[in-house]
């Protein structure tokens, strides 16, 4: 039982820290900023990019084994 207790709250932390990470990496991508009228010379196509990278670079650390983690 508490092994199942504590893969439900690691699940859930990890569903936090997902959605709060896509939340500011949406809030301080260039692309938001280029969208709020901040152009600071990057374009919104990099922007776009950009914030794929970073969603992309979340989901594989979220979605890694964790033998290739643990030691």
């Amino acid at each position: 039982m508490k092994i199942k207790i504590k893969i439900k709250m690691r699940k859930g932390f990890f569903l936090s820290l997902s959605l709060n990470l896509f939340f500011w990496s949406m809030v301080y991508s260039p692309y938001f900023a280029a969208w709020r009228g901040n152009f600071s010379g990057i374009t919104v196509s990099e922007g776009v990019w950009e914030w794929q990278n970073y969603w992309y670079l979340l989901m594989t650390a979220l979605t890694m084994p964790p033998t290739v983690s643990s030691p």
